[in-house]
């Protein structure tokens, strides 16, 4: 070994490693609420890592919950709040294309509920899975791998395998068939119910399948790509379940 090499990695006992390597990719929001497993996969790494409330989440990052009693919740920089069911699992990306902002969460597995923020006309909130495409317009709801269910306000469903867009109201769900056609109906109340209990809490602290629990607020620190330290600071209500 040259005394280069020798130099670097006592450098690297002293030190204890090379550092976390810096997010490459635009901050989307951070962890709100965890529940029992939750993981969390930074774009950076190929380690599952525990996920903590405060952590910031950026493009590419993975959310996990693992488990039948596990769960999350992630709030968002423009105040959507998502929350994750058990086992299911997401990706979250933020990109600016044209001029608009375009913030997907990508659902691999499991069901996620949401609380979308107030969108700005250069901005644009979607939900993704293999087999579907959801563009939410101010609206709280359920969405799965084919199916999603509209609380309040309106959105649009389209089959990746057809390309078929059906536009779901409040009350409504649409769901994409075996052979990828798109079709909605009226929501059960059975359908209902479960969809208002895997709400997160509104910002207004309404309840939602829970008691509303005190006003927090969230400092994220992250770092630009230009290396800046920045600071963004978000106000929330935990979900205090029965």
């Amino acid at each position: 070994m040259t005394l280069l090499g020798l130099a670097f990695s006592l450098s690297l006992l002293v030190s204890g490693g090379p550092g976390p390597v810096p997010p490459t990719g635009r901050l989307v929001g951070s962890v709100q609420r965890v529940r029992n497993d939750v993981r969390h996969l930074p774009a950076t790494t190929t380690r599952w890592l525990t996920a903590k409330v405060g952590v910031p989440v950026y493009t590419g990052d993975q959310v996990e919950t693992r488990g039948d009693d596990a769960r999350a919740a992630l709030t968002l920089k423009d105040g959507t709040v998502i929350r994750l069911n058990p086992n299911t699992r997401l990706t979250v990306a933020d990109d600016e294309k044209g001029g608009v902002e375009e913030k997907t969460i990508s659902v691999t597995q499991g069901a996620v509920g949401f609380l979308a923020g107030k969108q700005r006309p250069n901005e644009r909130l979607t939900f993704g899975s293999p087999t579907s495409v959801a563009s939410i317009r101010g609206t709280s709801g359920f969405f799965t791998d084919r199916e999603l269910l509209i609380l309040e306000g309106v959105a649009e469903h389209r089959s990746t395998t057809s390309d078929q867009t059906v536009t779901v109201s409040a009350g409504e769900v649409s769901f994409v068939n075996a052979d990828g056609s798109i079709a909605k109906r009226p929501a059960t109340p059975v359908e209902l119910t479960d969809a208002r209990r895997a709400l997160p809490l509104s910002a207004s602290g309404e309840q939602r399948g829970g008691t509303s629990g005190p006003i927090r607020k969230l400092r994220i620190e992250y770092l630009t790509r230009q290396g800046q330290k920045r600071a963004i600071e978000v106000e929330y209500r935990e979900l205090q379940t029965p």
